[in-house]
């Protein structure tokens, strides 16, 4: 039989070795922790009650994801899916990402007084992407090596991607909150399994 190596108990390190054992392999997992869970970890620090994500604290991809899907994750796992999904603390200013995108565009939005707010920047890059998330996760969480099933939806990923990155400079001066979300919104874009 042959044995297979799988370095990282994390949500991925853990979809790998389940696929190979399914597949009749000899898995070990090896992991530095004590816990399993990677950056998806959430648990007590020192005696507190209370717990804390100890890496990401955000996956959005993880409830599209077909390997989880496959391997009944999310019926073995709780998720906890927050109102707030991550905040970004800038100066004596504070930017939140809502679950909700007409949510988080309000919270950019109070107390500006620019002509085009930042909530409306903000939204203009993602509500596409947003509206069209299902068929994001099909694009994005499987072989790209084909023709995608959703090619309008990866334009308006690569138009996101591409002008978030490519507006990040001009959007930080002028709109720091809306830039601060959108550099969250691509900091936690991979947290899921294919």
């Amino acid at each position: 039989m042959s044995r297979v190596a799988v370095v990282g108990a994390g949500p991925n390190g853990l979809a790998a070795g389940c696929v190979a054992a399914r597949a009749g392999l000899d898995v070990t997992v090896y992991e530095a922790n004590t816990t399993i869970g990677g950056a998806a970890r959430t648990i007590p620090l020192d005696g507190s009650e209370a717990v804390f994500d100890v890496g990401s604290a955000v996956h959005p991809m993880a409830l599209l994801s077909p390997a989880f899907a496959d391997l009944k994750v999310r019926e073995r796992v709780d998720f906890l899916v927050p109102q707030m999904s991550y905040a970004h603390v800038l100066d004596q200013r504070t930017a939140y990402a809502w679950q909700d995108l007409d949510r988080t565009v309000e919270h950019l939005d109070s107390g500006s007084n620019l002509p085009l707010g930042q909530g409306a920047v903000f939204a203009g890059l993602l509500g596409p992407l947003v509206q069209r998330i299902n068929q994001l996760g099909d694009t994005l969480l499987n072989p790209l090596l084909r023709l995608p099933a959703h090619p309008g939806t990866l334009a308006a990923f690569g138009v996101a991607t591409l002008g978030g990155m490519g507006l990040q400079q001009a959007l930080s001066r002028r709109y720091p909150k809306a830039a601060a979300l959108l550099a969250g919104c691509a900091a936690h874009v991979a947290g899921g399994s294919r």
